[in-house]
């Protein structure tokens, strides 16, 4: 078709694509932007793809058109020149002048300290900052305070006759509470009391003594005058309540609901003069059964008082003067160390030695690392 270059009034059915009311212009390939220049000594050649020039045409020119539709496309290809190798990489060309290439250092193999296996130590040369260094001071400073009061408390139970004495009575409340009466349908429960930080240690106890095979529950202190003072039974049960300071307000309020004729040992700092639970429970048991909640219950148990123990568990420095802070740290560690060698002795005694104890306490707790390290001494 000649060339137009009149306005078109409409568009126009043809192969080639038109604007309309626009003339009619050849469409020029833009100019391919120059490869940049190489810096250096390449590493990779480039390929060149080498496409056939395209003429350029005209929309009028009548070898323009659309390609016929037909059923299937077959696609074109295209035919690339094989890429020319690459020459060896010279690497000295490529490192700085001067520059010295070393391997990594190797890791260090010094052995673990046999005295902790597993763990390694800081090397010798090691230092550590001025807030690691307060950290770790701090550390043995509280560790070293607790490990005190351990040892305090360890000799107060060896060379002291009252505690000695005290213990000795302790234990003996336990056996009688667990043994089995004649004619009786079983053995008492031990049911452990406390509040906040002493109320943790009083369930983990509670914890230790049932695995034991000695029957013994927790029970809170505000619970117990919300209904739970149903658990306790007047003739089978003892009960042990834990207050660091021996006049812990929860436990104060419910000594005078407590029937007179339970056992009860009281873990405390306080000596037996200066405890006020102990002190208020005897007050309590020095009036008649009429006076009391029991006067016209059918379960008044016992005309006899219950024994009344003082377990001593002091410190032998106060918190506040150790740490700085009134934290129950020392005084908690104490306590539950006392509760677990009430519990071990108690144990052994009812169960009739060390050997039996054991067993009791592997087929109360076939589960975790201690039961597996049981099964596999069995199976073998």
């Amino acid at each position: 078709m000649p060339e137009n270059t009149s306005r078109h009034q409409g568009p126009v059915q043809t192969s080639a694509v038109y604007l309309v009311g626009q003339p009619a212009q050849a469409i020029e390939r833009p100019p391919s932007p120059p490869s940049p220049p190489s810096p250096g000594p390449a590493l990779c050649r480039g390929v060149t793809l080498l496409i056939d020039e395209l003429p350029s045409m005209s929309l009028d020119d009548p070898r323009v058109g659309l390609p016929p539709i037909t059923s299937q496309t077959t696609a074109s290809t295209t035919h690339l020149p094989s890429p020319v190798p690459s020459p060896p990489i010279d690497l000295d060309k490529l490192r700085p002048e001067g520059h010295t290439v070393t391997a990594p250092p190797s890791p260090s193999s010094r052995p673990v300290d046999d005295d902790h296996e597993g763990w390694s130590s800081p090397t010798a040369d090691s230092t550590f900052d001025l807030v690691a260094s307060d950290r770790l001071a701090g550390a043995v400073h509280v560790l070293n305070a607790e490990a005190t009061a351990l040892a305090s408390l360890a000799t107060m139970y060896s060379t002291s006759a009252c505690a000695r004495t005290a213990f000795d009575s302790a234990v003996s409340v336990i056996a009688r509470n667990q043994a089995r009466p004649p004619a009786g349908d079983g053995g008492g429960t031990l049911v452990m009391i406390g509040v906040g930080k002493s109320g943790h240690i009083a369930r983990k106890l509670a914890a230790t003594f049932s695995s034991l095979s000695l029957r013994s529950s927790f029970m809170h202190p505000t619970e117990a005058l919300h209904g739970d003072l149903g658990l306790l039974h007047p003739v089978r049960d003892a009960v042990v309540l834990v207050s660091f300071s021996g006049r812990t307000p929860e436990l104060l309020g419910l000594v005078p609901h407590l029937h007179p004729g339970l056992p009860v040992v009281v873990i405390t700092a306080a000596s037996d003069a200066a405890c006020e639970i102990a002190r208020s429970l005897r007050t309590m048991r020095e009036k008649p059964m009429s006076e009391g909640p029991w006067r016209s219950s059918r379960e008044a148990g016992p005309s006899r008082t219950g024994e009344i123990v003082v377990l001593p568990a002091p410190i032998p420095t106060s918190e506040v003067a150790t740490l700085g802070i009134a934290a129950p740290t020392a005084s908690t560690t104490v306590a539950l160390a006392l509760g677990d060698a009430l519990a071990v002795v108690a144990a052994k005694e009812i169960h009739g030695g060390t050997a039996n104890t054991a067993a009791v306490f592997l087929r109360n707790h076939p589960g975790g690392a201690i039961g597996s390290s049981f099964a596999s001494a069995v199976s073998r």
